[in-house]
Formats: C-alpha cells, structure tokens, sequence
C-alpha cells in the first residue's frame, strides 16, 4: 500500500514539472524579452537601424537559441523574418515573425511586434534600452562543455 502512495506521489510530482516546463514555452521567452525591452538605460542609446541589425544578430545566435528552447529542447526556432519598421511618435515597432518546430515537429508561425521606447538626443531619435536586451541574451544555455574546449578558447 505505501509503495502505490509513493507511486501516485512520483507521478504527480512528475506531472507538475512537466507542466512548468511546459509554461516556458518560446511565447512566455518572447514576452520577457520584450519586458525588457521596455526598460530605460540611457548609457547606450542605439537608432532603430542598428536595433534591427542587433535584433537580427540576437536571433541568429546559440545565445536566441537558448532563450527561446525549452529545458526539454523540443522547441525550437526555425527562422525568423524581421518586417518592416514603423516610427510614432516617442516609440518604434519592429515585426518579427518567428516559425517555431513543436513537440511533435509541428510548425506554428508567430507574428510579434516589439516596441521600442524612444527619446530624442541631439536632434536623433534613439532608443533607450538595448543595453537590457543584450543583458538578456548574455544567459548562456545551462550545458556542459568539456573541459578541452574551455581550455582551447
């Protein structure tokens, strides 16, 4: 009898960690990511063409990779395609549309729009917190590397 118990109290156990494993999905990565977006950081005021040219390059590293990849590693970003930017007043939008593989290699395609808060500095719109995004993205993924490539670099 106490061994079904323990049973029972496993599975459950079990079951409640896969269910927040499964609440940071891609989508709950990307709307932290645009959280911190939001904040202000006025050392490093960058215009919009270099924000898209930094977003892209955030995309395309193993450091995007591991934001937006589950602890289970079965979702993950195919591609992703920066639209069209759009200037108004004190904020900028950047489209980002993301095609996302599934737990059983479905594809599903996301359409986001990150905002930009904007302030003018010297006659130029720039915006105030990219120093925030790069914090985000500098989290490497929790995997182990073997001691030679550490000692190679």
């Amino acid at each position: 009898m106490k061994y079904k118990i323990m049973i029972i109290l496993l599975i459950g156990f079990l079951l409640a960690s896969c269910a927040k494993n499964l609440q940071q999905t891609p989508q709950s990565c990307i709307e932290e990511f645009f959280e911190n977006v939001k904040k202000l950081n006025e050392k490093s005021p960058i215009t919009i063409d270099q924000a898209t040219k930094i977003l892209k390059t955030l995309f395309s590293t193993e450091k995007a990779f591991g934001a937006f990849t589950t602890t289970f590693r079965n979702i993950e970003i195919e591609e992703y395609i920066i639209g069209s930017t759009e200037a108004s007043g004190s904020s900028a939008e950047i489209s980002v549309v993301l095609k996302t593989k599934g737990l059983i290699g479905l594809a599903k395609e996301e359409q986001r729009t990150i905002v930009f808060d904007m302030e003018k500095k010297d006659g130029k719109w720039y915006i105030r917190d990219i120093e925030g995004i790069l914090e985000k993205f500098e989290k490497k993924p929790t995997t182990e590397k073997p001691e030679n490539e550490e000692a190679e670099k």
